[in-house]
């Protein structure tokens, strides 16, 4: 997947997981001696609250809990949340078609303004 993206969006990605595993250390590695089923457990329910149920509050458990899996060298278990991240991407789609469609329409609006005659 990695390979998809666009350098740029990559490197801003890259940077946003630094800035999160330098955030966690300094506030102490609270997760450094949890197993990592623990982890990726905490890490799935956390990814739920966070995105199916719009719980932010547990938007800094998350991005600490990925940044644990990171200094171990794993990957968050994205395999645990394959429906929410289906249910996400629907909702990208549809929001990104109606956000077309709003500005199809709004363009429209504007060329049937301008086409009227002006009195």
């Amino acid at each position: 997947m990695a390979d998809d993206i666009d350098p740029m969006a990559k490197a801003f990605l890259d940077s946003q997981e630094m800035e999160e595993t330098r955030a966690y250390l300094e506030r102490g590695r609270e997760f450094k001696g949890a197993p990592v089923e623990g982890i990726n457990e905490a890490w799935a329910l956390a990814f739920k609250l966070v995105y199916e149920h719009g719980e932010t509050s547990h938007r800094a458990q998350l991005d600490d809990l990925a940044a644990e899996l990171r200094l171990r060298g794993l990957e968050p278990p994205g395999h645990l949340v394959q429906d929410t991240i289906r249910a996400l991407q629907e909702r990208l789609r549809n929001t990104a078609e109606t956000a077309r469609d709003t500005l199809l329409e709004n363009v429209r609006r504007f060329l049937d303004q301008l086409e009227k005659p002006k009195n």
